[in-house]
């Protein structure tokens, strides 16, 4: 596997985080619509931190996204990937609150699990190398309010998935959960994120240095 400084192209796979207005339009950079989320934060940052590599972004985030649809875009989101592409992950919100709101099989940790299991396999098998951010809610049992503490309870067994997931493949992994757990010890639940599910853009910023700290870049 190359190291991650060797890649050039970063594709950004997952829901609404990532998304982060991109569909909407929101976010231009040089002709690529980025959203106005981590992955708007992290092209600036990586291009900064690597002036003389031409380096290209690709937010292929879509709000409202389960993991089994982020499965079925795969192929074409991975198309032309290669030796110089590196794969992030962040996935599986919608698939804790959708099955705890309906109950569905195909929405349970270890659907999600399996779903994971196989977009990480494919995108190995094609890129450098991948990276898989874990779900999260931006909440604590000290501060999640009552609407979200049934979100917070669910979620654990989709952060135990992803872990295993990422640990099994040998992936980068971001424990994005525990991160805002620890960010939560010293701010406001309101200045990190929109509610508990969406980032503020300071929690944007957060997502984004967990991400450069656990690539090494």
């Amino acid at each position: 596997m190359s190291t991650t400084t060797d890649a050039t192209t970063f594709v950004f796979l997952g829901d609404s985080i990532t998304d982060a207005g991109r569909t909407e339009g929101r976010g231009d950079v040089d002709g690529r619509l980025l959203g106005d989320g981590y992955v708007w934060a992290l092209a600036g940052l990586l291009r900064a931190r690597r002036p003389e590599r031409d380096l290209r972004i690709v937010n292929a985030g879509v709000g409202g996204s389960t993991s089994e649809q982020m499965l079925d875009r795969l192929p074409g989101d991975l198309a032309g990937a290669g030796s110089e592409t590196w794969v992030t992950i962040l996935i599986g919100i919608n698939d804790c609150n959708a099955h705890l709101r309906d109950g569905h099989a195909s929405l349970g940790p270890e659907a999600y699990e399996a779903n994971l299991r196989k977009a990480v396999g494919l995108a190995g098998a094609q890129a450098a190398g991948v990276t898989v951010l874990d779900p999260f809610l931006i909440a604590t049992e000290a501060t999640v309010t009552p609407e979200f503490r049934p979100s917070l309870e669910h979620v654990a067994a989709y952060v135990r998935a992803s872990g295993a997931v990422a640990r099994d493949a040998g992936a980068v992994h971001v424990p994005t959960h525990e991160v805002f757990a620890a960010q939560l010890a010293h701010r406001s639940p309101g200045e990190l994120g929109l509610e508990a599910v969406h980032p503020s853009p300071t929690g944007h910023l957060v997502l984004a240095n967990a991400w450069l700290g656990a690539m090494g870049l």
